[in-house]
C-alpha cells in the first residue's frame, strides 16, 4: 500500500470519527429526529462504497450504515430519506466483493 493510500485511509477514519461525534451530539440534542442517524448511515454507506472501489471488504461499514438507517426508522418509521438510504445500502452490499 502506498503512503498516499495510508494517508487517505487515515483521513477517512478521522472523518468517520468526526461524523460519529457530530451525529451523536445531534441525537442527544434531539432524540426524536431521524436526521442524525440517517446522515450517519449515509456516511458509513459512502465509506463502504469507497471500500468496494478499493477492493476492500465493506462488511463493517455496511453493518454500521444499516444499523443507523434502521435506528432512524425506529425514531420515525415513515422517514423517506431513511428508507431510501436503506435501499442504497442494499445496493452497495450487492455490488461488494
Amino acid at each position: 500500500m502506498s503512503h498516499k493510500s495510508l494517508t487517505a485511509e487515515n483521513d477517512l477514519d478521522r472523518l468517520m470519527e468526526e461524523a460519529e461525534k457530530a451525529c451523536g451530539e445531534a441525537m442527544t440534542a434531539d432524540p426524536k429526529s431521524p436526521l442524525p442517524s440517517t446522515l450517519l448511515a449515509m456516511a458509513w454507506r459512502s465509506r463502504a462504497y469507497t471500500e468496494v472501489n478499493r477492493g476492500l471488504d465493506p462488511a463493517r461499514s455496511l453493518e454500521q450504515a444499516e444499523r443507523n438507517a434502521r435506528h432512524s426508522l425506529d425514531v420515525h418509521p415513515g422517514h423517506l430519506m431513511s428508507r431510501l438510504e436503506l435501499s442504497n445500502i442494499f445496493q452497495v452490499r450487492r455490488s461488494g466483493p
